[in-house]
C-alpha cells in the first residue's frame, strides 16, 4: 500500500444556521482553500450542512480534487451531518443507524457513517463519527448538581464509545465485518484524551497524535483552545506518520491530518 493522507475537519455547517440560513461566501471559499491546502487523499468531514449547500460547496472547487464524494446524512433532524471526500473510488457507504442521532441510548451522538475507500491493494472502511459536546456544562445549577450530571454523561458516552469501538474493529453486524478491509475512525468527539470515553477507544485503536504527532496538539478554537477533541484512531495494521494540526481559523475547530501505510 502507498502512503495515504488522511484528514478530518470539523467545518462548522459552514456558518449556516436558523438565523443564518445562506453561506457568507467568503467563509465558503476560506473553508474550500482550506481543505485544498491539506494536500489529503481522503478528508472526512462532521457538520456538514443540509445536502443542497453542501453539494454547492463541493462542486464549487473541490469535486475537481476529490472527485468522489459521499454525504452522510447522519443528524437529518440538523445541519450536523458529515461527508468523505476521495481521490479514490468510493464504494459501498452507509450511515449506522444504531448511532444515529435520535435514536434509543444514541443521547450523545451526532452519528456514524462510514465508506469504504478502495485503495489499491488495501481496501480501507473509513468511518467519521461527531459527539455532543456535555448537555450540562452552560446551564444553571448548582456544581453538585453539574458534577452528577457530567458522570452521567461519562457513563452514557463510555457505553456509546465501547459500541463504536467494536463497530470500528468490524464486530458491529451492519458493518459488514471483513477482515481484509482496514479500519480508520476521524471526526468530532467532542471529549478530551484525559476521559474514561477516550481510554475506551484509545485501548483498541492507535490515536495518530500520540503515534507522529507533538505538544499538546488542541483541535478546538474557541473558548477553551487548548482542548483536543478530533481524533484520526487507526487500526493496529495501519503505521502513522507525519500528523499535524492545521491552524485555519474558518471553524471553531481546526482541522487534523495524518499519512498511514500498512505494517510490514
Amino acid at each position: 500500500m502507498q502512503t495515504v493522507r488522511f484528514a478530518t475537519y470539523n467545518i462548522e455547517c459552514l456558518g449556516i444556521s436558523s438565523r443564518k440560513p445562506q453561506p457568507d461566501q467568503a467563509c465558503l471559499e476560506a473553508v474550500q482553500e482550506t481543505i485544498q491546502s491539506l494536500q489529503a487523499d481522503v478528508v472526512s468531514l462532521t457538520e456538514a450542512p443540509d445536502e443542497r449547500n453542501f453539494l454547492s460547496f463541493y462542486d464549487a472547487k473541490l469535486k475537481s480534487e476529490f472527485p468522489h464524494m459521499a454525504f452522510l446524512q447522519t443528524d437529518p433532524r440538523s445541519n450536523h451531518n458529515a461527508a468523505i471526500l476521495s481521490k479514490f473510488p468510493i464504494g459501498r457507504w452507509q450511515v449506522h443507524s444504531k448511532f444515529q442521532a435520535g435514536q434509543k441510548n444514541s443521547d450523545f451522538t451526532r452519528g456514524v457513517g462510514s465508506a469504504d475507500i478502495e485503495i489499491p491493494s488495501a481496501p480501507t472502511r473509513l468511518f467519521v463519527h461527531h459527539s455532543k459536546a456535555d448537555p450540562y456544562y452552560a446551564t444553571l445549577m448548582s456544581e453538585h448538581e453539574r458534577q452528577i450530571k457530567l458522570e452521567q454523561c461519562q457513563t452514557k458516552r463510555h457505553q456509546e464509545w465501547s459500541g463504536l469501538t467494536d463497530l470500528a474493529q468490524g464486530k458491529e453486524g451492519d458493518n459488514g465485518a471483513n477482515p481484509k478491509v482496514l479500519q480508520l475512525l476521524t471526526g468530532d468527539f467532542n471529549d478530551t484524551p484525559a476521559s474514561f470515553a477516550y481510554h475506551t477507544l484509545s485501548t483498541h485503536l492507535q490515536d495518530a497524535f500520540l503515534q507522529a504527532g507533538w505538544g499538546i496538539g488542541p483541535t478546538y478554537s474557541g473558548f477553551f483552545q487548548a482542548y483536543r477533541i478530533d481524533y484520526i484512531f487507526a487500526g493496529e495494521k495501519f503505521s502513522v506518520k507525519n500528523y499535524n494540526t492545521i491552524c485555519a481559523n474558518y471553524s471553531d475547530h481546526y482541522p487534523v491530518t495524518c499519512s498511514v501505510a500498512i505494517k510490514k
